[in-house]
């Protein structure tokens, strides 16, 4: 996987990934349905004569919204940040310096969406976005891959969502 083009942010910039509009809709309106499915099945439980099938029903039909909803709302949190510095690179056989962060430490799945940011020169402030290697395992653990040559002052930040 590779970053798009270039583009310049600033240093307190929120990069948000395009997918993440759906994701948030899809959330609120699983969370809206959940919401309203419990306060029928609280409703339903206190009106006399219903029959017991109906609220079994109303019951089941809470946890099936509810769950997926608590899910994604617990897993789609903010995007994952990691800051980073020469000396966080990892020397590899093929003269590359490589930046491993494991899907236990990152969390966002196995198909996780990367954004690299990189200082930039001085005068200069903030972040701009770079492209490199990327990797991402059938697990979900990335791998960034770094020429040597450009190592002198890499540092930046890796955002995963």
């Amino acid at each position: 996987m590779r970053a798009s083009a270039p583009r310049l942010h600033d240093a307190d910039a929120t990069i948000v990934s395009v997918s993440a509009p759906t994701n948030r809709l899809l959330r609120q309106r699983l969370l809206l349905a959940g919401v309203v499915v419990s306060i029928l099945v609280s409703a339903a439980s206190s009106l006399p004569g219903l029959p017991p099938a109906m609220v079994i029903a109303f019951v089941a039909s809470s946890v099936l919204v509810g769950v997926p909803a608590a899910y994604l709302q617990f897993n789609s949190g903010g995007a994952f940040e990691r800051a980073f510095g020469p000396t966080d690179l990892l020397p590899t056989a093929a003269q590359e310096l490589r930046l491993d962060i494991p899907r236990r430490e990152h969390g966002k799945g196995k198909a996780p969406t990367i954004t690299l940011l990189i200082r930039r020169e001085p005068p200069a402030t903030g972040f701009e976005e770079a492209d490199t290697d990327m990797h991402i395992t059938e697990d979900g653990d990335v791998s960034l891959m770094f020429g040597v040559q450009s190592t002198t002052t890499l540092e930046g930040k890796v955002l995963i969502s």
